[in-house]
């Protein structure tokens, strides 16, 4: 009982450093434990219950009109089933070199092929430009797996129209990027899917979950194969996998939804006046067009390798920092599954190389986020000094 009422207690501001790369906005027991009275009561705890139902309804409209959802125990299990019920088997599919490896092994998971593909040196994402290098090498890609990087919510209109237009079907890993603002007007294609996580590390989370959102035909298709690929019925089944999510995930999923707004909006002014701190750094590239945005990290280019390493040598004592998506998937992947990519992989390998995602923290308290900000303009005013000269002649 002492452990609960611990847990219970209001959260702390962060006070010392180094500062964490993450702090998770899971929501609180006393948020969601009340809410697990319906389930008890009922003694249903998975398998469509109540609270899962309720769940998707509140998250699916958040994200536009007429839209579905399924609550699923990760984004990983989301992507398996998603790719399962859209007909991924043995099918070549189009995916970005520059993203986490989840996507990755939910194809290999579903029976597809996968394509690595280069991205777009400014968005760091997939482009029709590098989708048509892909199909000119891999005529038989009828599937692209979409990764909005970091979690920036881009207009991805181009996108949708050139799957439309050329018989593709469009999946979104949309994983960090469950915008903070409800959508009025989704300019998604009815039948593109998006799946969202849920984890921990996530602006929405809740420790482990995942989300699909798409139309209601995809929806039930995607809900049978995360249910094992179980008829109606009962008589026969397809493929399908466990990817469920219990009464206990929708609950704190309910619980963390509530204060999402807020705390989103709270990210974002971090992430702007961290943005107002860089920006007249002209050697380093920062995010753009990033949308409505929960920022789940703050990602910052730099020319060279050399320069980030020696960046986050010089912040080590005041925050922790992580190189995401890196490695590269092509370059990264040593299992036993086969990996194809197309021939040039340049862009995606040199983002992998030269990003570096600091911390979005807005319960900082005045004087540690003053020292923090103060110490990052000093690191990179010293490393541009000295790698300025180093590398005048490239």
């Amino acid at each position: 009982m002492g452990i609960v009422r611990k847990f219970l207690r209001r959260e702390e501001v962060i006070k010392s450093f180094p500062l964490p790369l993450i702090d998770p906005s899971v929501p609180s027991i006393k948020s969601w434990i009340k809410i697990l009275k319906s389930p008890y009561k009922s003694k249903t705890f998975t398998n469509g219950g109540k609270l899962a139902s309720s769940a998707e309804e509140l998250m699916a409209n958040w994200n536009g009109k007429d839209r579905r959802g399924y609550l699923c125990s990760s984004n990983t299990s989301g992507l398996i089933v998603t790719l399962i019920a859209l007909g991924a088997k043995d099918k070549k599919i189009a995916l970005s070199n520059f993203t986490f490896p989840a996507t990755l092994q939910a194809v290999f998971a579903a029976g597809g092929i996968p394509i690595a593909c280069d991205v777009d040196p400014s968005t760091w994402e997939l482009s029709v430009e590098e989708l048509e290098k892909a199909r000119k090498m891999h005529p038989e890609i009828k599937i692209i797996l979409h990764t909005r990087v970091f979690g920036f919510i881009r207009d991805l209109s181009e996108l949708v129209k050139y799957c439309q237009n050329n018989s593709l079907t469009l999946i979104i890993d949309s994983a960090a990027a469950f915008p903070v603002r409800e959508v009025k007007e989704n300019i998604l294609n009815s039948e593109v899917v998006e799946v969202f996580s849920l984890h921990a590390t996530k602006p929405l989370g809740i420790g482990e979950g995942g989300l699909v959102v798409g139309n209601d035909e995809n929806i039930k298709k995607i809900r049978k194969a995360g249910n094992f690929g179980l008829e109606k019925s009962n008589e026969s089944f397809s493929d399908g996998i466990n990817a469920k999510a219990d009464e206990f995930a929708a609950a704190r999923a309910l619980a963390a939804f509530e204060k999402f707004k807020s705390n989103g909006k709270l990210r974002q002014n971090f992430a702007r006046e961290l943005t107002e701190l860089l920006e007249p750094f002209k050697k380093i590239t920062l995010p753009v067009r990033t949308g409505d945005t929960s920022w789940s990290f703050y990602p910052i280019k730099f020319e060279h390798e050399d320069q980030l390493l020696e960046f986050q040598e010089k912040i080590k004592d005041i925050t922790l920092s992580r190189r995401y998506y890196r490695p590269a998937l092509f370059s990264g992947y040593s299992g036993k599954n086969h990996l194809y990519a197309v021939s040039d992989l340049s862009n995606s390998t040199d983002v992998s190389n030269t990003i570096l995602c600091l911390p979005i923290l807005p319960r900082l308290s005045k004087t540690i986020k003053n020292e923090f900000f103060s110490s990052i303009k000093n690191a990179l005013r010293d490393e541009f000094q000295i790698r300025e000269s180093k590398h005048s002649d490239v």
